[in-house]
């Protein structure tokens, strides 16, 4: 009983002192809290949004529109749901400014944590009772729905080794297992290493100070070209790759959708420009869809030109693509019946 009593008291302890150590590049959304009221519109996904939306081409392309807003590019890479969730909610906590828009990348729920990835800081800190929740929804919906929202075939064999890794990292996560070496770390910090984190923080918001970090100017050559060229001629060749993906996946956007909203803003919903398979929001919904997945509606989009690799836009591309998305939305919003695109 003492043992219990004293084990109780460590995890309360450093519970309330050490919080969940934050994956690299997520000290932007505790900055967006302390000084964020100035952003109306967000940007929430994956390298797709991180590395590819540009908020200055996208405001100033908004501005010449007649719609301006002042956006926050608050993507991380590598990030899909539900961690994208959590990293909204935490942005939006205790917000009294209201939104306008809240951009948000179409991804289906994964199972699974990255071998590389587990029991870092990146899996562990997200992993809350709430996305817990989530995930173990997900692990038992049918995997996919039909065109007209019905339930698919039947799940093939569950792995549960995906859902035994994510209850670890919630685990690891609830207990603050470890992190009594963090907090002394922590405490014993000198000021150099201090002004060190801070400066490290601050790289995290760009150079223009919205979350933007531009990449290296890179584009597509040799084998790689080659092979992403293949690609684009399958993806013309297969038409639309738009899919609805599982039940749960569609009810994480629509909580995504309720945050947002509750904040005063709308939630706009987009589908980057891949060649994979794409997911799409159900028609019922009433998500604002904006897809730039097809490359024959988008080509200079696809353009070897304006790639970095198979899956992202170099800058040429991406600060084409920030000004698309402005004439995109603003059409979309005074033609608001288009909300969605049937796959």
């Amino acid at each position: 009983m003492a043992f219990a009593a004293g084990l109780a008291a460590v995890w309360i302890t450093l519970n309330g002192l050490v919080s969940p150590t934050p994956a690299d590049g997520i000290s932007k959304v505790e900055w967006l809290r302390e000084h964020g009221a100035s952003f109306d519109t967000l940007f929430l996904g994956s390298s797709l949004t991180a590395r590819q939306m540009v908020p200055t081409v996208f405001d100033a392309t908004m501005e010449e529109l007649g719609s301006p807003t002042r956006s926050f590019n608050l993507g991380l890479p590598g990030m899909l749901p539900p961690e994208d969730t959590y990293v909204l909610e935490l942005a939006l906590k205790d917000r009294e400014a209201p939104l306008r828009f809240g951009l948000v990348e179409c991804e289906g729920l994964r199972l699974g944590v990255r071998r590389r990835d587990r029991f870092t800081s990146r899996a562990v800190y997200w992993h809350d009772t709430a996305r817990m929740r989530v995930l173990w929804n997900r692990f038992w919906v049918p995997p996919s729905l039909a065109s007209e929202g019905a339930a698919g075939p039947p799940p093939p064999q569950r792995d549960f080794r995906h859902l035994r890794s994510h209850a670890q990292h919630w685990l690891w996560n609830t207990t603050r297992l470890g992190r009594g070496a963090e907090g002394l770390k922590l405490a014993l910090a000198s000021p150099k290493d201090r002004q060190r984190a801070r400066e490290r923080e601050e790289r995290q918001l760009g150079p223009d100070g919205d979350g933007y970090r531009p990449t290296v100017p890179h584009s597509l050559a040799g084998a790689a070209r080659a092979s992403y060229l293949t690609d684009l001629a399958a993806a013309r060749e297969r038409g639309s790759r738009l899919v609805y993906g599982d039940p749960e996946s569609q009810a994480e956007l629509l909580r995504k959708k309720a945050l947002i909203e509750s904040h005063g803003g709308r939630m706009v919903v987009i589908a980057p420009p891949t060649t994979g398979g794409q997911l799409a929001p159900l028609p019922e919904s009433g998500l604002l869809f904006l897809d730039f997945s097809d490359p024959d509606r988008y080509p200079e989009l696809f353009v070897p030109e304006h790639r970095k690799d198979s899956g992202h836009l170099n800058q040429e591309g991406a600060a084409i693509y920030s000004r698309l998305l402005a004439h995109q939305l603003v059409a979309a919003l005074r033609a608001p019946d288009a909300v969605a695109a049937q796959p």
